[in-house]
């Protein structure tokens, strides 16, 4: 269970739950475990600069981690949803 300890750590977590958008990407880790930015992207029918932006708002809520991987053309952004 995740514990929140402040009043910035409960408006940053409750901003990322915020959003369909975003509520999906949780879904769909919780399914697929782990997924790249461009399968999200694509699945959810946004674009990869939108997708940039919820991604970066559900990693500063510490709900999701992003790393790096090698791809097909150069690196690639790997999300998954952060072991508790």
């Amino acid at each position: 269970m995740r514990e929140i300890n402040s009043f910035d750590e409960t408006y940053t977590f409750c901003k990322a739950l915020g959003s369909e958008i975003r509520i999906s990407i949780i879904r769909l880790l919780q399914e697929h475990h782990e997924m790249n930015h461009n399968e999200l992207s694509e699945l959810l029918g946004v674009t990869n600069g939108a997708m940039t932006a919820h991604i970066k708002l559900l990693a500063e809520a510490d709900i999701i981690e992003i790393t790096h991987a090698s791809g097909k053309r150069g690196s690639q952004k790997k999300c998954s949803l952060k072991e508790r």
